[in-house]
């Protein structure tokens, strides 16, 4: 498991075990858990990327529909309910972006 953990990632949390108490790991029984935490962190940021990545495209589409429903051929502009607007920027994109982060 040791072999996919890059140098850099060891020697920043070596430093950080080191240097304060923010891990308490005493012995080379302890430390031979380094890995996994490592590990940890780094599947927390990716699924933290993957969130915000998820919201931004998710308001960013709906800005472009938005805007773009304004271009449409027909003579009535299409409507976009402005409770649905709202309860999508405000509710319903932040906590789908919410779920994919805890996993």
């Amino acid at each position: 498991d040791t072999e996919s953990l890059l140098p850099t990632e060891i020697q920043f949390v070596l430093s950080a075990t080191t240097h304060s108490n923010l891990f308490n790991l005493r012995g080379s029984a302890e430390i031979a858990h380094l890995p996994t935490i490592i590990a940890h962190g780094r599947a927390a940021l990716e699924a933290v990327t993957c969130a915000a990545l998820f919201l931004t495209h998710a308001h960013l589409s709906l800005a472009i529909l938005f805007f773009l429903s304004m271009c449409t051929v027909t003579t009535a502009i299409p409507l976009l309910p402005p409770v649905g607007f709202l309860l999508y920027t405000t509710v319903i994109t932040p906590l789908l972006a919410l779920s994919i982060a805890m996993t």
